[in-house]
């Protein structure tokens, strides 16, 4: 198990550290998103981070306040959630999103914790390698979906994430991803455009009308 095998805790700490370095994290607010016990929080903790965790199990966060680890308790399904700080400049989760009946919910409400700048990492069982060794060892009850890299994609795309990149990591047989929300498009200017338009074909018609003049109109649908 990742959360007892000294090997595998120092590969998902090689990982995390590799995520800080790429996107320069050094000093800045990294939460985990569904943080149990507290095993993968405590190597952040010993990263050049400000570490934080989300955990919605009371037992579990209990058992991690007393390793004193920041961890709030909650589920990003939920909404808004009480946390301090409010938005991070990260977000980590591990092996997490399998287990989640509305991958829909739980990905926007992971958005939500984010900052407008911020990056995220996600990692998930990768379903075709247990295919291509022919294994069924992580089928299971708890595992209510299986990722291959165009479907972790795919469903990060379609939740309003721009995945910068998405790679098998075969030492942990999971699929990462490193990803950003997506920026709003700014329709400001184009608003003020059309508003200035209506308002001269205000006038225009209103000109008309009080001359006692009729107005045929002819639109050419979305070229109108």
């Amino acid at each position: 198990a990742g959360s007892f095998s000294a090997s595998l805790l120092e590969r998902q700490q090689d990982v995390f550290a590799r995520f800080i370095q790429t996107w320069g994290l050094q000093g800045k607010r990294v939460l985990e998103v569904g943080s149990g016990r507290g095993e993968y929080l405590e190597l952040l903790r010993d990263l050049p981070v400000a570490a934080y965790g989300i955990e919605n199990n009371a037992e579990f966060c209990l058992g991690a306040w007393k390793n004193g680890l920041n961890i709030f308790q909650g589920y990003v399904c939920d909404g808004e959630l009480q946390t301090d700080p409010t938005r991070f400049d990260a977000v980590v989760s591990i092996n997490f999103l399998e287990h989640i009946p509305h991958p829909k919910q739980f990905l926007q409400g992971m958005a939500r914790l984010m900052e407008d700048d911020a990056v995220g990492l996600i990692s998930v069982p990768d379903a075709m390698q247990e295919l291509k060794d022919n294994s069924l060892l992580s089928y299971m009850s708890d595992h209510i979906s299986y990722f291959t890299l165009p479907s972790l994609r795919t469903v990060l795309e379609l939740n309003g994430f721009i995945v910068e990149d998405i790679f098998r990591n075969e030492e942990l047989n999971v699929i990462t991803a490193y990803f950003k929300k997506r920026p709003r498009t700014d329709l400001q200017t184009h608003k003020e455009s059309v508003e200035a338009i209506n308002q001269q074909l205000e006038r225009f018609v209103q000109a008309a009308l009080d001359d006692g003049m009729k107005i045929g109109m002819w639109g050419a649908s979305h070229l109108a």
